[in-house]
């Protein structure tokens, strides 16, 4: 039970006895037609009010609503209001908002039931016009505007509760010079009735005005005049010399023109079409016993659609949709109704408005309501056919939950639910319940449907939660059969899935098996690939059967995949292991399609899987949520006519492109009922045709209709804010075209809007900072952006957006230009006083400096002369005490030549080679002296090439390797103050020669070092070391402490017994000028 509970917990299924049980075996009733797909817009999404009189769709994009509590702007997702103020005139006259228009020009006006107005776009003001309706200013009464239009000629005609209005521009803007027709019993050819309903002007060019009392079709005489000398005439069904048309009712309420060129006019009595060419008329009015009539004769809204669609809004019994079959003929005719048990149907019967935009790519139709505000129908969104009015002559029988569909070979709609299986007839609507009945064992077995069967034969299986049942469609009743489990029998009667394979074997996935199910003998063979293992009975615990090319059965569990080999008996497991990404991305599988490539594709509940075999293995490939799937919950799929396959899930249906390998989600925005679907519930008819089966009933659709939304959106600014602080954006940009900004204004951002109704919540957007960003930053459906600390300067924002199937209006982006200003500080007048000043300033100081030159040049040539006096001083002694030495040493030791000439020639030899060896150190020290106070080797690059000659040298022939290291450009910047290069070298000179002498090393090597502002001459050897301190009194370690010193740079000796000595140098990088 255990596994049973677990697979009833993910499949959704209500095991809950409802305490009623139906008793009877069919039930037939006649199904109401399927209800369309309409979003709401109410007073909760922040429409001012609830019943709906006009509505607009501007040059801009926006749509306007007129209710009874004032003017809505709408753009997708806000509403910005506008009402009447009676203490501002700049406000609407009236709240009652009767009819909406937007001129040639843009400019939008407004009818109410008190006058006639005009919006400025700039200031979102209005201009109130009532004064140019009314004879004279002592007028009082209200004047309700009811319909407006403007004609070829730039004239706008405004019909009212006085008669027709013609409003002429007088020169000046919102100044007109009105002329008035109204009926007059004594002229034939003056309006019927003084109130007009609508004004409309055909295809021809021909002005139709409707009024409460009659047609009358407008004539301008003398059209070439001025309008004040043009005579204006009327011709109607009251006029008696020239009457036209016998409409059906006088009081006319609509009127609009088809593709055919048929003039339709609505009235409080009926609809009328009229072939104007042919002077004939026919009649539709609503019959009660014929569907093919309309639902009501009182017809409030009319409009054609882009298709050619006739729609009729009625007073109290929803809209009329009249499918043309050509210009006389209606092919049918579609109720729509205001239906409590339909989540996306109508809210109101009571139809006030209907409107469409005239771009050909949209595809919203809005109607406005009595009570329920605005709704939209989208042909998009109406492409999935819902099915989800299964109810019987006993409501309390009916269910929406579904878990099985199929389509039998005489085209009847099977549902499964959890209250029995529905057989709908398509052609003709009728519906009939099967259902468990415990008296009548002909009856259904159990009321919970799992899978409904149609095999090669024709016969209809139905598995349930109990038991398998055949229909016999003469008697309409049920043979049940029920399998032998050896104790088990709940689990082996739970019939899960059925599948016949390409030999005709007829295969039964249970609760706890494979069964192969003989229809004629009725035998049956179980199949468990652990069979024997009473403990693990769960894991064949069957959900979706298939059969590959190959012949083989494969086999979905919720606790892995199995390859079945029908002819050995035997099973091939598919688990998901962690280690192995290849494997299965989930044991829990719940469907498998082979595809018309004979490639095996497999859903779970964490997403999808490809079988695919590359070098003899079989892998798995995944897709998931990361690869754009909606939900990883998924539970079928089915494959279109094009090779995508189409799967339900936890949050809608997906169509993912093989090819491509993307994928395409639609949810209850797009027109699905629901966003949560069943297990079994999937199903393509023998016609192309997909269903899918949830919580909310069954959606059918033609896959080939699912077409993306080509509408190329408007987009707009919709907001300007500086430091969070709303500014008027149109202002703004009326009054200077750019937006400018003080420096420290430079914390702002902007609203914007892609103007597509279908499904606003997934337009995309995307924007760039032109000065800013080089590339576009797309940042999905959020609709602002934020900029902050930007530099002074000039920059242009760009926005683009894209509809909710991502087609991008590359061709319009909206654009404004931001002017940051710099502070006065950064400003060009302030550069140019501050150069000027500057220049002034250089001038005073250029001559400050010429003088303090000539100045500076004199005591130089002082000191340059004390400075040669101080160099040949100190070259002069240096060269004494070189040369004075080393001659002293060799006058001595002449001396001694002398002294032991007589028999010593041993001596006398040894004697001369120390003359020899002095002379040479008295040869290189006047070398070394010479070098040092030439001004090209200054450079520390210099000392280190003469350092590393003297090792190679001192140490060539020896035991000991010398190395030099960091010997590179680096050290060539370096420039030494005179006569530190000579120090320099004497003092490593006297190192090595120690080293050389003393350390008994084999190994020394010399090393440069630069970091940042201090260089290191490092010299090291492995020798036998010395006691710092004993030998710290000895003349080498004072000279080289001494030279250090006169270089003002540091010397560290790090030396011990048998452990070496390191000489670390360090002096500061001279600062050269």
């Amino acid at each position: 039970m255990a596994g049973a509970m677990y697979f009833y917990r993910y499949q959704k299924l209500l095991f809950f006895f409802t305490g009623i049980l139906i008793y009877g075996t069919l039930v037939t009733v006649q199904a109401q037609d399927n209800t369309a797909n309409f979003d709401h817009i109410s007073v909760e999404d922040g429409l001012s009010q609830s019943e709906v009189y006009s509505i607009l769709k501007d040059s801009q994009g926006f749509m306007w609503f007129g209710t009874v509590d004032g003017l809505n702007k709408y753009n997708g997702y806000n509403f910005i209001h506008y009402k009447h103020d009676p203490f501002d005139t700049t406000t609407l006259s009236h709240n009652h908002i009767n009819t909406l228009y937007e001129d040639k020009a843009g400019d939008l006006w407004v009818g109410t039931f008190d006058g006639l107005n005009k919006l400025d776009k700039t200031t979102h003001t209005f201009i109130r016009l009532n004064h140019i309706l009314r004879k004279n200013s002592l007028e009082t009464s209200p004047i309700s505007v009811t319909s407006i239009y403007e004609d070829r000629f730039n004239t706008i005609w405004v019909g009212t509760s006085q008669g027709l209005k013609r409003l002429i521009p007088a020169g000046k803007k919102n100044e007109y010079k009105t002329y008035s027709y109204i009926n007059d019993s004594t002229q034939i050819h003056s309006l019927s009735h003084n109130w007009i309903n609508t004004i409309f002007e055909d295809k021809t060019g021909s002005i139709w005005v409707g009024t409460a009392k009659g047609l009358n079709l407008l004539t301008i005489k003398e059209s070439d005049k001025q309008p004040q000398d043009q005579k204006i005439l009327f011709t109607h069904a009251y006029n008696d010399d020239n009457p036209i048309f016998d409409i059906s009712y006088p009081s006319v309420t609509g009127i609009a023109d088809d593709h055919y060129g048929n003039l339709w006019v609505a009235t409080s009595k009926g609809l009328n079409r009229l072939d104007v060419k042919a002077g004939s008329v026919e009649y539709y009015y609503h019959e009660p016993d014929n569907h093919m009539s309309l639902s009501d004769n009182v017809i409030e809204a009319l409009l054609v659609d882009q298709k050619g669609h006739i729609w009729v809004g009625t007073q109290a019994s929803g809209i009329c949709k009249l499918i043309l079959k050509d210009k006389e003929t209606v092919a049918e005719i579609l109720h729509y109704k205001d239906d409590f048990f339909a989540n996306k149907g109508l809210k109101s019967d009571m139809i006030y408005s209907l409107y469409e935009s005239s771009d050909a790519n949209e595809d919203v139709v809005w109607i406005g309501t009595r009570g329920a505000g605005v709704q939209t129908y989208s042909r998009s969104k109406n492409k999935f056919v819902l099915w989800n009015r299964i109810t019987g002559q006993d409501k309390s029988s009916a269910s929406n939950s579904t878990f099985a569909i199929f389509t039998d070979k005489t085209d009847h709609l099977w549902i499964g639910t959890q209250n029995g299986v529905y057989r709908i007839n398509r052609q003709t609507n009728q519906t009939s319940r099967y259902y468990y009945n415990p008296n009548n064992v002909r009856s259904l077995s159990d009321d919970l449907i799992q899978q409904i069967y149609e095999d090669k034969h024709g016969t209809i299986w139905i598995g349930t939660h109990f038991g398998l049942n055949k229909f016999d469609p003469a008697k309409e009743s049920f043979t049940r059969i029920y399998f032998d489990d050896h104790g088990k029998k709940y689990l082996e009667n739970k019939i899960v899935t059925m599948f016949e394979d390409q030999e005709g074997n007829f295969w039964i996935g249970t609760g706890l098996d494979l069964k192969q199910y003989d229809r004629v003998t009725g035998e049956t063979k179980s199949y468990n690939h652990n069979f024997n293992d009473s403990h693990n009975y769960r894991s064949m615990f069957i959900t979706c059967i298939n059969q590959d090319q190959n012949h083989n059965l494969w086999i979905g569990t919720l606790f892995g995949l199995y390859k079945f080999d029908a002819k050995q008996g035997t099973f091939k497991q598919y688990l998901h292991q962690k280690d192995d990404p290849h494997s299965l991305n989930s044991n829990m599988v719940w469907s498998i399609l082979l595809d018309e490539k004979g490639v095996l594709w497999l859903s779970t509940d964490q997403g999808i899987n490809k079988m695919i075999v590359e070098n003899g293995k079989e892998k798995f490939i995944h897709y998931n949520e990361k690869n754009g799937l909606s939900n990883n919950f998924i539970y079928g799929m089915v494959t279109d006519a094009k090779g995508c396959i189409w799967m339900s899930s936890n949050l809608g249906l997906s169509r993912f492109n093989p090819e491509t390998e993307t994928f395409k989600n639609f949810d209850v925005t797009d027109g699905l009922p629901n966003n949560e679907f069943n297990s079994g519930a999937y199903h393509k008819s023998n016609k192309g045709e997909l269903f899918f089966g949830g919580n909310s009933g069954v959606v059918s659709f033609d896959p080939e209709s699912i077409q993306d939304n080509i509408h190329n959106p408007q987009i707009q600014l919709t907001s300007f804010k500086k430091f969070e602080k709303p500014l008027n954006l149109d202002s703004l940009l009326a009054a200077n075209a750019e937006i400018k900004l003080n420096y420290k204004e430079n914390f702002f951002s902007f609203d914007f809007v892609a103007l597509d109704y279908t499904n606003p919540r997934k337009n995309q957007y995307a924007f760039k900072l032109d000065g800013l960003h080089d590339e576009w930053l797309y940042i999905g459906n959020r609709r602002f952006a934020s900029f902050t600390n930007l530099s002074p300067g000039t920059y242009t924002f760009r926005v683009k957006g894209s509809n909710s199937d991502g087609i991008w209006n590359e061709k319009q982006e909206a654009t404004v230009k931001i002017v940051i200003l710099p502070p006065f500080w950064r400003t060009y007048w302030f550069y140019i006083i501050t150069i000027a000043i500057l220049v002034v300033a250089f001038k005073l100081f250029y001559d400050y400096r010429v003088k303090r030159k000539v100045y500076r040049l004199m005591e130089m040539e002082k000191v340059k002369l004390a400075e040669n006096e101080r160099v040949r001083k100190l070259a002069a002694e240096d060269l004494h005490d070189e040369f004075g030495n080393r001659l002293t040493r060799i006058s001595l030791l002449t001396e001694l030549i002398k002294a032991r000439l007589n028999g010593h020639g041993a001596e006398v030899s040894d004697l001369l080679t120390k003359i020899s060896d002095n002379s040479n150190q008295l040869y290189q020290g006047t070398k070394d002296f010479i070098w040092s106070i030439n001004p090209d080797n200054d450079s520390l690059y210099e000392v280190a090439i003469r350092l590393k000659d003297f090792g190679d040298d001192l140490f060539d022939k020896t035991s000991t390797t010398f190395n030099a290291s960091g010997i590179n450009h680096a050290l060539k910047p370096i420039m030494l103050p005179m006569g530190d290069s000579r120090h320099l070298i004497l003092l490593f000179k006297e190192a090595m020669s120690n080293i050389l002498k003393h350390a008994k090393s084999t190994q020394v090597l010399l090393c440069f070092e630069v970091n940042e502002d201090q260089v290191s001459i490092i010299l090291t050897d492995n020798g036998v070391g010395f006691e710092k301190e004993r030998e710290k009194a000895g003349n080498g370690l004072m000279n080289m402490n001494s030279r250090a010193k006169k270089l003002s740079g540091s010397l560290d000796i790090c030396s011990s017994k048998a452990e070496g000595t390191k000489i670390r140098f360090s002096l500061l990088i001279p600062q050269t000028v």
